[in-house]
């Protein structure tokens, strides 16, 4: 977002940007982002790999939550 504003390019005005995460920083820097849930990600992760552990290879798709958290960096 600053290298935009250092070059005259307006955020949201002339370019909308987006993060994913939803971390603190992002919070700080007015950016919209892409929410997942920490623990449901993580608890899917871990069960993925104790299943790899035992040699079990999942192809389904997971599929979890997400949301997004408006902020400064895209217009409305």
């Amino acid at each position: 977002m600053k290298a935009f504003e250092e070059h005259q390019i307006s955020v949201p005005h002339n370019i909308s940007i987006t993060g994913f995460d939803d971390s603190d920083a992002a919070a700080l820097a007015g950016l919209t982002t892409i929410k997942i849930p920490r623990y449901e990600s993580g608890f899917l992760a871990a069960k993925e790999l104790l299943e790899l552990i035992k040699g079990n290879v999942n192809r389904d798709t997971v599929k979890i939550g997400a949301s997004i958290v408006w902020r400064q960096s895209v217009r409305s």
